[in-house]
């Protein structure tokens, strides 16, 4: 018997565990996404990027690899053999669907007892306006530029090339409207990376305004994710080295020139987010890279130590989001928004950031066919991004919980920042 047939047996039992007549009905999906079958075929090459989750195309009977140039982390170093070393995550995820998706049903129907669809109504102050424009990584030829796109319109404004030839843009974390940290990498001839970390400014047009390298932001190593607090007083950053060997999580502090880091098991993280004072920082310790697939968060002034030792468990592997999914913040850090496609479903749960206690199910789009869907938080707050839940992005407003379709395709830009 192989491994994977032992974990279905294993994950099949525990289901059956779950009564039935103690799952109460999901409510109705209050509104469909646009499939987008498109998106199952794969993107050019280029990308160094490596997702937020697994991508799936419909009819799969496992999650399969993410294509290139796909979302908020980046492709562990050493290419192929990078992902041989997380293909037994990928099994135990694929094993784990039918649990998960027990999970799901139990969140969607209010399994706490307090859930409801709708308005985050907690926020409580009025909503700022939305940012104008976003920011996120385009495919310009061999390499990848940065693209800054109209957030109404979807019309692209203006392009951002790479700093230097023979290196890509990889990620963009937002500080405020208008405002981004860029991380672009540069690859060695013996496929060993560096990354720098740059500040990005845009006109009020919409064009590129400053680039300039950020202080102290040099990463001998390839970044798996990227956030930024407020104002960009505090950059986190989580980082694998050479051949996949464990990674590290960091955290740069651009005035004061200081840093510092703690050591993962794992090849790296995804989905860092942090508080809008930089105080603590919350990510995914996710399984695609060898993580316990724990939602966790973590003081940035921690000392120094493992990570594991350090960092709070919020929701823990096997819980609805804490397998797979995208998280994001709110409500100035008090709310822990969390995204998980299950059974071609996806979910949008709100969560206590500080707790773990769910708040609300937000949002349900069923009929999607890549997973799982990725969050974006505004920098000014109070509203959210949704891509890779069909052909273009959503945007959504946290206060009111209405929803809406941009004209900006989800494969014309990736890494979105806004």
């Amino acid at each position: 018997m192989t491994t994977e047939d032992r974990l279905r047996d294993a994950f099949r039992a525990d289901a059956e565990t779950i009564q039935s007549g103690t799952i109460r009905p999901a409510p109705a999906a209050p509104e469909a996404a646009r499939r987008g079958s498109e998106l199952g075929a794969d993107r050019p090459p280029g990308g160094l990027h490596l997702p937020a989750g697994l991508r799936r195309a419909r009819g799969a009977s496992r999650p399969r690899l993410p294509r290139p140039g796909r979302v908020r982390g980046l492709r562990p170093a050493g290419g192929d053999a990078g992902w041989a070393r997380s293909r037994p995550a990928v099994a135990a995820l694929a094993a784990a669907t039918a649990v998960a998706a027990i999970a799901v049903a139990a969140t969607v129907a209010g399994g706490s007892g307090g859930s409801r669809s709708g308005a985050l109504s907690v926020l409580g102050a009025p909503t700022p306006p939305a940012p104008r424009y976003l920011v996120g990584t385009v495919q310009l030829g061999h390499a990848r530029g940065l693209g800054i796109f109209n957030a109404q319109t979807g019309k692209r404004t203006g392009v951002v090339r790479p700093p230097a030839r023979g290196m890509s843009f990889l990620t963009v974390a937002a500080t405020a409207p208008g405002r981004f940290i860029a991380a672009a990498v540069h690859s060695s001839p013996h496929n060993c990376s560096s990354t720098r970390l740059y500040r990005l400014t845009l006109t009020s047009r919409g064009k590129l305004a400053r680039l300039a390298p950020l202080p102290g932001g040099r990463v001998s190593g390839t970044l798996t994710s990227l956030g930024a607090s407020a104002g960009g007083r505090v950059i986190a950053y989580a980082a694998n080295h050479c051949n996949g060997r464990p990674g590290w999580l960091g955290v740069i502090r651009p005035v004061t020139g200081q840093s510092r880091q703690w050591p993962l098991r794992s090849e790296g993280l995804l989905d860092l987010t942090l508080t809008p004072d930089g105080r603590t920082v919350y990510f995914l310790n996710t399984q695609v890279l060898e993580g316990d697939g724990s939602i966790r968060a973590m003081s940035t002034s921690a000392p120094a130590g493992p990570m594991t030792r350090r960092a709070r468990i919020v929701l823990p592997a096997g819980s609805a989001s804490g397998s797979g999914g995208s998280i994001a913040l709110a409500g100035h850090g008090r709310i822990l928004l969390a995204c998980q496609e299950i059974q071609d479903t996806a979910v949008l749960t709100a969560y206590r950031a500080a707790t773990g206690g769910e708040l609300a199910v937000l949002h349900t789009w069923p009929h999607v066919d890549v997973s799982p869907c990725t969050l974006t938080a505004a920098a000014s707050g109070g509203y959210l991004l949704i891509s890779d839940i069909g052909t273009h992005l959503w945007r959504m407003q946290l206060g009111s919980g209405g929803t809406r379709q941009l004209p900006i395709a989800t494969d014309a830009v990736d890494q979105v920042a806004w």
